[in-house]
């Protein structure tokens, strides 16, 4: 998942003697059609760049939950093995993936099943072991497998499939009616989870990793297909990726590994719903937004102070669950004393920007009885693409949001005996927490 939300951190003896495993539960969280936003407190300019400092004054509010998929056993349709995505539809119905039973199922808006878009096959329509999708303004739909992408029409009949591979987030049907594809080898912070292919670290991937770390660009790349499967276009990636939460990284016996190194400074990117992109760094609350047209770049830089490290997570860890090899590791990774300010975006419908901020933790016991470190809530800024504040949201803690319209979040989270769901939120703006 990603490493701003939940940190839950279980003790482990692995074959080198006791570790400690970090595991993302990352979660996300809100959206809205705020009142309207403060105004921007400084504006400079440097050439055909505008640089903003946000007052950070907006209203705030509080997300509220007025309905759950997925907790009702006596509905199968509605349970889930393991929800990979979610995705609002335009009249506000609910596209759910379920990597598990490789399916994809729709709801309507007031939770009712209402069929499957698509399930797991190598047949027209079909899609092999599902991971993400993107919904159009028109209602079309594309879902990425592992080896393919299924494009659908707003009708839900499928207009044909386009071979891909090393397919990551982010993916986006824009407003042009083009889908853009983010390839590489590295997931994104909001992806970042423990998982391993092999019983050991070999000195393959531990050089791979050194290579990360000192600053060795990892290579990436971005595709614009049309509808028809046309490549419009094919460019190197928007940032530099030599920051990494959550390489994938080759191991000596030909799998991957992924490592996530918590709270490492990150660099990532996604897009607006009119193309615009937005590229972050997480330890200096940076936003760029810039665009393909001749719209001059916009860069935002919010003044929010990163949160302190609780002495129990301030170490960084790459650990491995019960692997060899390990130790190799920990020279490579330094201790931080803070989070950084902010985790991850999530861009909404309506055009504003979702900034994940991190928040306190404090020591609970999980299911299992192991302890865990969780965030106090989830909290959020909002800021509008000219750079105004438009608004400050916070909500439970464990939210993974995947979709935003207007006052709208769609969010996964688990219930109880770690039973998967999906939750639609809708911000209370009188209640200013």
């Amino acid at each position: 998942m990603s490493p701003g939300g939940a940190i839950a951190l279980g003790r482990r003896a692995g074959a080198s003697g006791a570790r400690i495993v970090v595991m993302a539960a990352l979660a996300a969280g809100c959206t809205t059609d705020a009142p309207a936003g403060a105004t921007p407190a400084t504006v400079t300019q440097s050439g055909d760049t505008t640089i903003i400092v946000p007052a950070l004054d907006g209203p705030t509010g509080r997300l509220l939950s007025d309905l759950i998929i997925g907790a009702d056993e006596s509905n199968p349709n509605a349970l889930f093995g393991r929800i990979a995505d979610a995705a609002f539809g335009p009249g506000g119905e609910i596209y759910v993936v379920d990597s598990q039973s490789e399916r994809v199922a729709r709801f309507r808006p007031d939770g009712m099943f209402d069929g499957l878009l698509t399930r797991g096959g190598d047949g027209p329509g079909e899609v092999r072991s599902p991971v993400m999708l993107t919904v159009g303004e028109d209602g079309a739909v594309a879902v990425a497998g592992d080896s393919e992408i299924e494009w659908f029409s707003p009708a839900g009949g499928s207009l044909g499939a386009i071979a891909a591979r090393d397919l990551l987030p982010p993916f986006r049907l824009v407003t042009s009616g083009r889908l853009l594809v983010h390839h590489g080898p590295v997931a994104p912070p909001d992806r970042a989870i423990w998982g391993v292919s092999s019983p050991d670290i070999g000195p393959r991937a531990v050089r791979a990793i050194e290579a990360l770390v000192r600053g060795e660009v990892t290579p990436h790349w971005i595709e614009v297909l049309e509808s028809d499967g046309f490549r419009a276009d094919s460019v190197p990636g928007p940032v530099e990726l030599d920051q990494l939460a959550c390489p994938l990284i080759p191991d000596a016996r030909g799998g991957r590994i992924c490592i996530f190194v918590a709270y490492s400074p990150t660099t990532w990117f996604d897009w607006l719903p009119d193309g615009r992109r937005i590229d972050i760094r997480t330890d200096d609350y940076r936003l760029d937004i810039s665009a393909a047209t001749e719209t001059p770049p916009v860069r935002i830089r919010p003044p929010r102070t990163p949160v302190p490290l609780e002495e129990e997570i301030a170490m960084i860890v790459a650990g491995t669950w019960n692997l060899s090899g390990g130790e190799a590791l920990d020279t490579l990774f330094t201790p931080h004393e803070h989070k950084p300010a902010m985790s991850r975006i999530i861009p909404s419908r309506d055009g504003r920007i979702w900034v994940r901020l991190h928040a306190p933790s404090e020591l609970s016991v999980d299911s299992d009885g192991d302890e865990i470190w969780l965030e106090t809530e989830s909290r959020f800024d909002i800021f509008t693409p000219e750079g105004a504040h438009a608004g400050h949201v916070t909500g439970p803690t464990e939210m993974w949001i995947r979709d935003i319209r207007g006052d709208t979040v769609l969010a996964t989270r688990f219930g109880a005996y770690g039973v998967p769901r999906v939750e639609r939120f809708t911000i209370d703006w009188s209640d200013p927490n």
